[in-house]
């Protein structure tokens, strides 16, 4: 609720500065959000142009990367599914690096 009683440890003033820090950071994914429609219609744009080369996409948020990869239905491998992404790294081309993706 962004109070002070939500952690007694934290001043008004740190307990306002964490709320404004929250509301922020929901602005960026909303913001994020809103642009995917137009960056998916220009990604399946590119990939149907076989005179294209590689392209790289960076987002901040990964429920942006997610929106974006279901929305031009990318098939990609990451590491986090074993067999699975085994089977799909002979059908793509795509690779996701993002924080959930595992070492190796």
């Amino acid at each position: 609720n962004g109070s002070s009683s939500s952690n007694p440890n934290l001043t008004p003033e740190q307990a306002q500065k964490k709320a404004s820090k929250r509301i922020l950071n929901d602005l960026f994914i909303h913001s994020g959000m809103i642009k995917v429609p137009a960056i998916v219609a220009k990604l399946k744009r590119w990939l149907a142009d076989p005179t294209k080369g590689k392209l790289c996409i960076f987002a901040h948020h990964i429920a942006v990367l997610d929106a974006i990869a279901e929305g031009a239905n990318l098939v990609y491998c990451d590491g986090r599914y074993g067999d699975r992404q085994r089977s799909l790294k002979a059908r793509t081309n795509t690779i996701r690096i993002d924080g959930r993706t595992l070492p190796k």
